[in-house]
């Protein structure tokens, strides 16, 4: 491999970890947190935002309690171990919610958003999601409740939002949870059980367009707009359409656009063609990409990638 495609692939990796970590930062803000909450939970979604932003959120915490072993949940939430081949794994966002004026032991609510970049290979995402449900729920004992209290557990959520999911996913949100089956006879009559005692649990998978697409769902609009419109004034629609910047948040948002690949790409195509040509061909020759990619790329034909290599 080739000292420059080590050092591009230097810089690339380098970049999309700093991106990764804005994205976090991005993610744990209120007025971020109150949208995807009001989106996806059933018990937001007749609230208002700004309700959900000042009082339904309580201080999240950024990559910082860990998914796997060790220490409790911060009053209800705590960020670091190590798991094969993935290094050290936290929860990316996590927090405390509430229903607004209610925040007795009945109402309070563990949320965790991941920001999801590629499909994983190895295992569903949804089954990732429900061991970060199950670790959420048993790191709750000594905190929410002792020996049987179990009727103190609080309900855990976990939100993933994918950037890049398979092609017959793409603007979709999906809903994962524990629900009774009335159709059988143990669920009838005076035995049913009421919601709060089986609602516990739920992962929900939310499939941006990998590319900007229209569409009638207002967060994934939103986070559409977010995390993959390709513009230059990215901070004014976002501004304009959802007027929801603080400094800090347009700052944050600023840096992840500054390091996307888009911007990459469009740098590259302003009189360097030819050079990115070049470097799709040698990743193509190392199999780091495939042919499909670099004919949507060249905006050729797959025919024409072959005679060109």
């Amino acid at each position: 491999m080739s000292k420059k495609f080590n050092d591009y692939k230097f810089y690339s990796d380098s970049k999309k970890i700093r991106y990764d970590e804005v994205a976090k930062q991005i993610l744990s803000h209120k007025v971020i947190l109150s949208r995807i909450l009001k989106g996806t939970l059933e018990e937001y979604k007749d609230i208002p935002l700004e309700t959900i932003e000042k009082e339904c959120i309580e201080n999240p915490q950024v990559g910082s309690e860990s998914v796997v072993f060790g220490g409790p949940m911060i009053e209800g939430v705590n960020s670091e171990s190590t798991i094969p081949d993935e290094g050290k794994v936290s929860f990316d966002v996590i927090f405390n919610s509430y229903i607004p004026g209610e925040k007795d032991t009945h109402t309070k609510v563990i949320i965790n958003v991941e920001a999801q970049y590629k499909k994983p290979g190895q295992y569903d995402l949804v089954t990732r999601g429900i061991f970060y449900c199950a670790r959420m729920l048993s790191r709750q004992y000594g905190v929410e409740f002792k020996n049987s209290q179990y009727q103190n557990i609080k309900k855990v959520v976990s939100i993933w939002i994918c950037m890049e999911p398979g092609k017959q996913n793409r603007n979709t949100i999906t809903r994962y949870s524990i629900k009774p089956d009335k159709s059988t006879e143990l669920f009838q009559g005076k035995h049913s059980l009421s919601k709060e005692q089986y609602d516990k649990i739920e992962v929900i998978i939310i499939n941006l367009a990998e590319e900007y697409k229209e569409t009638d769902d207002e967060l994934l609009k939103f986070l559409d707009d977010l995390f993959l419109e390709e513009i230059d004034d990215k901070i004014e629609l976002l501004q304009d359409k959802y007027s929801l910047f603080n400094k800090q948040v347009e700052e944050e948002v600023k840096d992840m656009c500054n390091l996307s690949d888009y911007v990459f790409d469009k740098g590259v195509n302003r009189g360097r063609e030819e050079g990115r040509e070049k470097m799709l061909m040698e990743l193509l020759k190392e199999n780091i990409i495939d042919i499909k990619t670099v004919a949507e790329k060249l905006k050729i034909s797959e025919a024409d990638v072959r005679e060109r290599i």
